[in-house]
């Protein structure tokens, strides 16, 4: 009952109306009267009640989260929210409907013991919030200010304006709709006071505290000290979606030039070794005879993890690194700095030479287009899951039967590939760089 008469706040309806509403159909046709009158004490019973728990739960603040001296075990912690409602008008039923499942939840978490911490969030930013505006702004040019709306001849006659423009018949292009939300955003504000909300931000300021008091009303145990808004109002907000906003675009960046690179390189080692099956053998056959018919397949093994000389390379690298105009010391400063380390105590320089100048060439360049997160000891990505996710675009671009993501540390993955494990043993791979094994089976 409460979460329905807290959020019927801003409706036409009277109480008279709601009353026959609850009655159903045996009032329809029945003239109310004292006698046959449904009570309604229990109900103000109830309200009363939920009135004194509500006033105790704000005088001992119980919905306020608050740290612990120890950090939470599995199980005693419990975070919860919900898509943040626009604040283009009034809560609703849905709003409530769909609360609902986050209160029970976080309820049921703080009965068993949990620091549950539920905050509540408004939003302003988006299509419909600025949609809203124009609508108004639409209007109130349209009606006037005060409204002055079309009698009902004027509105047969804008019907059969309209009729006209479908026949073909030139109007004025005027919009001659009915009145909408210039009118229903007023709830009874003053007509003066609609023109305020031409303005997007507008409703912020008139929504939130609002819905804000539906929601206590409605019983929602949301801590309110944490409550906030969207837009570059709450700069904190605003930042921190920013932040994320960077760092999806830099990671997509790096997902989606990771995969055109590998399956370039992968595309040119598929033509190799086509070309090698276009060979004869010893008796002067040809070897594609001996496949016909078999599924040609690749098999693409990831280690998420360097190697420890190629870990020390990149952290010699990170060291040198312009992050600002992502240039590099002189190759001189790089290989002196790979002599000194305890990798170069180990290897001798033309070791070194042969084995990491080709590894920091490609590090470089990566970092020269990516910046310094191409240096990072990890992906900014799951090469695995973009791997899996992206299968059927790279069967596609290379023409395979089937394409299988394996781990190259796994025994059972390598034991798939047979004697061509040597080709993972010459070629190891490294986040970034997978080897691809061709098969025909």
């Amino acid at each position: 009952m409460c979460m329905v008469l807290s959020f019927i706040r801003g409706t036409t309806y009277s109480r008279e109306k709601l009353r026959r509403r609850r009655l159903g159909s045996f009032c329809k046709n029945t003239e109310i009267t004292a006698e046959n009158a449904k009570s309604f004490v229990r109900r103000d019973t109830l309200r009363k009640i939920e009135e004194k728990i509500q006033n105790l739960w704000k005088e001992h603040d119980v919905y306020r989260a608050k740290s612990r001296e120890k950090p939470p075990e599995p199980g005693e912690k419990f975070f919860g929210n919900s898509p943040f409602p626009y604040m283009n008008g009034f809560l609703h039923l849905g709003h409530a409907f769909s609360l609902s499942k986050l209160e029970f939840s976080a309820r049921y978490h703080r009965l068993r013991g949990a620091n549950v911490l539920l905050p509540f969030g408004f939003q302003e930013t988006g299509m419909p919030i600025k949609a809203s505006a124009d609508k108004i702004a639409q209007e109130i040019q349209q009606f006037g200010h005060p409204p002055v709306f079309p009698s009902n001849k004027e509105e047969q006659g804008n019907h059969q304006e309209a009729e006209d423009a479908n026949s073909g018949a030139p109007t004025d292009n005027k919009f001659k709709g009915k009145k909408s939300k210039a009118t229903s955003k007023s709830s009874g504000q003053a007509y003066h006071e609609i023109t305020k909300f031409c303005e997007a931000s507008e409703g912020l300021n008139f929504f939130p505290p609002m819905a804000m008091e539906d929601l206590k009303d409605f019983g929602l145990g949301c801590d309110w000290s944490r409550s906030f808004i969207t837009t570059d109002r709450n700069p904190y907000f605003d930042k921190f979606v920013g932040w994320q906003m960077r760092k999806l675009k830099d990671m997509d960046k790096s997902v989606n030039k990771y995969l055109k690179d590998w399956i370039d390189i992968m595309r040119k080692k598929l033509e190799k070794y086509k070309s090698n099956l276009d060979k004869v053998d010893k008796n002067g056959a040809p070897v594609t005879s001996l496949v016909q018919g078999k599924k040609l397949i690749g098999l693409i093994y990831v280690t998420e993890q360097f190697d420890e000389w190629k870990t020390e390379c990149l952290r010699i690298l990170q060291n040198n690194f312009n992050i600002e105009t992502r240039t590099f010391a002189p190759d001189r400063v790089i290989l002196e700095a790979l002599q000194s380390s305890s990798l170069g105590q180990a290897k001798g320089l033309r070791q070194i030479q042969n084995l990491c100048m080709p590894f920091v060439k490609l590090k470089k360049k990566d970092a020269v287009q990516l910046g310094a997160q191409a240096l990072d000891l990890k992906l900014p990505f799951g090469e695995v899951q973009v791997l899996e996710e992206n299968i059927d675009l790279i069967k596609k671009q290379l023409v395979l039967e089937g394409v299988q993501v394996l781990s190259a540390t796994n025994p059972d993955d390598r034991a798939k590939v047979g004697p061509h494990v040597k080709q993972i043993e010459q070629n190891p791979p490294f986040p970034g760089s997978p080897t691809t094994i061709f098969l025909t089976r």
